[in-house]
């Protein structure tokens, strides 16, 4: 696999140029022979190739016939797949990445090194947002497919009042709302502290706008507010309590099965819950790799960490044990009944490193319950169709060729989504992630 990571290398590494439709294509590739992850199926497409070329999946084809097609497309690189594992370009559903002007770069490098070729900005800086877009438009920068919804909209004692607008009347929810919209936001964040009738008021502009709202639901809103008006909660609560205690589990049921009628998605976010319990002890270390990300955010991590381990009780550790159980088990559940799951990482947070934490994402839903299948679909076909993206999550002619290339099976076991050899963003060639 070395010699193939060289010629990748030698023959397709890119500037930092943006993978975008105005951005010059990267090299057209044939790679055979490779094994093709059939996620939705749940089955591997054995001895096939593939010709990528102007940003797509050109061809599939029956790995035998590679010299042929070579021979009808002169001058096109060649590369020997070596039998590695084509899984389609990952999907982060939960992050934050543009809360500092200084953190998109590296972020953004860490995801797609990692194999994650879209992300769902949850939230942060405009003017970073915007510069981002900015910086993509005039293939500055490279980066996966993100979508951002501006400022959270929440109460009028934001939880994060730099990254929020505060609402307090129906009539400055409709106008936030007009204004987000008119900055061309991908969809609206609701957070933890607006009213009902704000939230109300939101929903119904976001609609008027053509827009779907996501988030934390609010605590002063219902289970019936989330099923009728959410695309997808964050982190499965309604804030203060959630939407299943723990003590009261026989009835989450029929709560669970009104959310899946109402088609309301579910991004869990494990591995920031376990995150957070994990750094909250005084022997705590950072992996070397942080140092990769800038200074602001390792600055604030540390002091959060050091914060989180003064207050850590053994009492507030027995809860969050007990609270990191439930949200395993609600996990299960809703994937036994037949929920909408989006992975997401809610990468930013402390210690949630961006890219990797995907892949420990993965990991704990299979722990959940989920299968190999479930929580790759959970990573790649299910998030494209909530999008609205049929380009994305599959590898067909036609599709856009992001790409993860892996030396084993990860319908096998989930943890070989680790084995990186390569990534394709766009056709683009990007190197695997140092530590890996």
């Amino acid at each position: 696999m070395r010699a193939l990571i060289l010629v990748f290398t030698a023959l397709l590494f890119g500037n930092g140029r943006a993978v975008a439709e105005s951005c010059p294509a990267p090299p057209d590739v044939i790679l055979a022979p490779v094994n093709i992850v059939d996620v939705e199926r749940g089955a591997v497409r054995k001895n096939r190739g593939l010709v990528l070329s102007k940003g797509q999946i050109a061809e599939e084809f029956d790995a035998a016939r590679a010299s042929r097609v070579a021979r009808l497309r002169p001058g096109t690189a060649r590369i020997d797949g070596e039998g590695a594992f084509v899984l389609p370009g990952l999907f982060d559903m939960h992050v934050h990445a543009l809360w500092d002007a200084s953190a998109p770069a590296p972020f953004f490098a860490q995801f797609l090194a990692y194999g994650v070729t879209s992300v769902r900005d949850m939230g942060g800086d405009s003017k970073t947002a915007i510069a981002v877009r900015g910086q993509m438009a005039r293939c500055e920068i490279n980066a996966p497919t993100i979508w951002f919804p501006g400022p959270f909209l929440d109460g009028p004692q934001p939880v994060d009042p730099e990254l929020s607008i505060a609402l307090e009347t129906p009539e400055q929810a409709r106008a936030a709302v007009s204004d987000l919209a008119a900055r061309s936001v991908d969809f609206i964040k609701a957070y933890s502290l607006l009213s009902a009738n704000v939230l109300d008021a939101v929903v119904v502009a976001a609609d008027e706008q053509g827009l779907r709202v996501a988030g934390h639901v609010p605590a002063a809103a219902g289970v019936t507010d989330a099923v009728l008006k959410f695309a997808s909660i964050e982190h499965l609560a309604i804030e203060i309590g959630g939407f299943c205690p723990s003590s009261q589990r026989e009835a989450c049921a029929a709560v669970f099965q009104d959310m899946i009628a109402a088609g309301v998605a579910q991004t869990p976010t494990l591995v920031a819950r376990e995150t957070s319990t994990r750094i909250a002890s005084p022997t705590f270390k950072e992996e070397p790799a942080v140092e990769r990300l800038p200074e602001v955010v390792r600055a604030y991590w540390r002091r959060e960490q050091k914060k989180g381990a003064a207050r850590a009780t053994d009492e507030w550790r027995a809860a969050r044990r007990q609270s990191l159980a439930h949200a395993r088990w609600m996990t299960g559940e809703l994937s036994r009944l037949g929920a909408i799951l989006l992975a997401g990482s809610d990468a930013g947070n402390p210690y949630v490193e961006p890219g990797v934490s995907l892949h420990e994402e993965l990991a704990l839903l299979v722990a959940a319950g989920l299968s190999e299948r479930e929580a790759l679909e959970a990573a790649t076909s299910t998030p494209a169709k909530f999008m609205m993206r049929p380009d994305l999550g599959r590898i067909a002619p036609g599709a856009s060729a992001d790409l993860v290339l892996l030396r084993r099976n990860p319908l096998q076991r989930i943890e070989n989504t680790r084995t990186i050899i390569a990534t394709f963003k766009g056709g683009l060639y990007i190197a695997p992630p140092a530590t890996e």
